[in-house]
């Protein structure tokens, strides 16, 4: 889910109309329908009810709305600070986030950097791109992204490095291989995320980077689970994911295991524009995100996050 379609259901939820909503987003009925049903397929859940012309909020889609309306308000809020950002250097701390929707908003719901010595953190989530042109066009002191940002001017600290393995069903042949390699992985087809998911965008850039072309079946988030669930202790799922997430998504059914002469990573890092010198203002926050943003990481279950948190 990227902030584009945050701002659809701010429309929709504003006018409770697909047409109105789209009229005001400058784009067609039918564009938007489908946008809202791709929104609804990701998440696993319908926010909506449709009774005719009508549309009223699912439960589940109201204890959504909570969350993407402060992140919304965050991200319009940025714009304010940067205005006076010439004016009031350290009133605020402008950090971005790129990624995960999910993990982003467990910030907010941990409170981890809500603020440093007094100092409110804002915080937006955008695209790795979107991010990094932020943070080299100093509307940012802050970046945490994976992949790293990388140039001349910026200085950035891993924060979290995380391995990627190939994860496969119990029975499936390459479980029972003792060595896996990259020329065998070329006979089977990968269960992956759609595009949009950054962590399928940092395999398609590290898998293309080894010249690894990989035949691939894709599902959004809420069809990906439930593949995960049918194939359970099959013959027939392989894929890739990291190291820890195997343990919170795979478990019992499923084996992991490496492939020779294959070293792919999820780094996650925080950078800075080095002339804006951030890094030296906020040199304990540095040190603060360093150390503590991998519990932050370690901790948030996806699927608690769902599950629990929304009562579905």
């Amino acid at each position: 889910m990227n902030y584009s379609q945050i701002q659809q259901l701010m429309a929709i939820v504003k006018h409770m109309s697909l047409t109105k909503a789209a009229r005001e987003l400058y784009i067609t009925q039918p564009a938007l329908s489908h946008s809202l049903a791709k929104m609804e397929r990701e998440l696993g859940i319908y926010l909506f009810y449709r009774m005719g012309n009508q549309l009223v909020l699912t439960p589940e889609g109201e204890k959504l709305m909570e969350r993407f309306q402060r992140i919304n308000e965050e991200y319009m809020g940025l714009y304010e600070d940067v205005k006076r950002l010439s004016e009031k250097q350290d009133e605020k701390i402008l950090l971005g986030f790129s990624g995960s929707a999910l993990i982003f908003s467990a910030l907010f719901v941990t409170g981890f950097l809500a603020s440093y010595k007094g100092i409110p953190i804002d915080k937006v989530f955008a695209g790795h791109d979107q991010i990094q042109n932020m943070l080299v066009h100093g509307q940012l002191d802050f970046a945490i992204t994976y992949p790293p940002i990388t140039g001349s001017q910026i200085g950035s600290r891993t924060i979290y490095e995380d391995r990627i393995i190939l994860t496969l069903s119990e029975e499936h042949p390459l479980a029972q291989k003792q060595n896996i390699t990259v020329e065998d992985l070329g006979q089977y087809t990968f269960t992956v995320l759609t595009k949009a998911n950054p962590f399928r965008q940092n395999c398609d850039n590290q898998l293309k980077k080894e010249g690894i072309k990989l035949s691939m079946v894709e599902y959004d988030y809420a069809d990906y689970i439930q593949v995960l669930e049918r194939n359970r202790g099959s013959d027939r799922f392989i894929g890739l994911t990291t190291e820890n997430s195997f343990q919170k998504w795979y478990g019992e059914g499923y084996v992991k295991r490496e492939v020779e002469n294959l070293n792919l990573v999820q780094v996650t890092s925080v950078s800075w524009l080095l002339n804006q010198k951030a890094q030296y203002r906020y040199s304990d926050l540095v040190e603060k995100i360093v150390q503590e943003y991998p519990s932050v990481y370690d901790n948030y279950q996806y699927h608690t996050f769902i599950l629990k948190d929304f009562d579905l």
